[in-house]
């Protein structure tokens, strides 16, 4: 972010020079470590770890760690970061029964990292991983489940079983493109409902609001939901655990049994329960 004048300075020094990248072009300056008379130009910034002898991985070293456990397939365009210098991070930062949150998983190295430092130290560190790639199932999930049997891996095989055990939850967040794919609208005359804008009629009475998914017993008087008619494989169990705020103890083939005692039948769900999942 310079001016004009500036920009047009550089070019006459020289140091203006244009790439051409896949999808346009990119502009570069130069900028020299040494002055002409040979002094340097400004301070060196120093690493706090490489510069105190501080053994830590490089990116190489990452990749070396992800293809040991994924071999023959090659995921270094994901960048990894090194498993010691991130284990080295979170050892500086936490005491041992943090929640380490990473917005940006990429291969999962924080959750491998936390895992070895608890190893370590005996520690009790959760990890919370957010990533959108679809690497999070072919990449991720798979590298915490191999960790969790084994820190030492080679060409894709484990060295020995003395990983950590580890229990991990995952979630996929409902797209607002996949809820509008499953909006169904009546095509009926636009006046048939007097009193009503147009709006008001097909957002709020003529949409299905998910009757392919409820079973309605008119003689009972009883309304069921079919969760599965949504998406296939829907955790029902854990989906009413964390709408409900309340720990599992126990999940059977027919229902839930909540800590506090409470019970839900899984065989015969009542819509009233996910009622607050509706956007209506």
């Amino acid at each position: 972010m310079i001016s004009r004048d500036v920009l047009k300075k550089h070019y006459e020094q020289g140091l203006i020079r244009v790439f051409k990248e896949k999808n346009g072009y990119s502009v570069k300056i130069k900028k020299y470590l040494f002055k002409p008379d040979g002094t340097v130009d400004g301070e060196i910034l120093k690493s706090i770890l490489t510069d105190n002898g501080v053994d830590v991985g490089l990116n190489a070293d990452a990749t070396r760690e992800l293809s040991d456990l994924f071999y023959p397939n090659d995921y270094s365009a994901l960048k990894p970061k090194p498993v010691s210098l991130i284990k080295l991070l979170i050892y500086v930062t936490t005491k041992g029964d943090e929640i380490v949150c990473d917005f940006f998983a990429g291969s999962g190295t924080t959750a491998h990292a936390v895992m070895a430092l608890n190893k370590e130290s005996n520690g009790k560190r959760k990890f919370v991983l957010i990533e959108m790639g679809d690497h999070f199932y072919t990449v991720i999930i798979p590298r915490i489940k191999k960790v969790a049997y084994s820190f030492d891996w080679s060409r894709g095989k484990p060295q020995d079983s003395n990983g950590i055990g580890v229990f991990f939850k995952y979630y996929e967040l409902e797209q607002f493109e996949d809820t509008l794919a499953k909006v169904v609208y009546e095509d009926l005359d636009p006046l048939a409902i007097k009193g009503k804008s147009i709006y008001e009629q097909y957002i709020f009475m003529r949409d299905k609001k998910m009757s392919y998914a409820l079973e309605l017993d008119y003689e009972k008087g009883n309304v069921r939901v079919d969760l599965n008619k949504l998406y296939d494989n829907i955790d029902i169990a854990e989906t009413l655990s964390n709408l409900l705020g309340k720990w599992i103890k126990r999940i059977t083939k027919d229902s839930v049994e909540f800590e506090d005692g409470t019970s839900v039948s899984l065989a015969q769900l009542d819509y009233k329960l996910i009622k607050p999942l509706i956007w209506w």
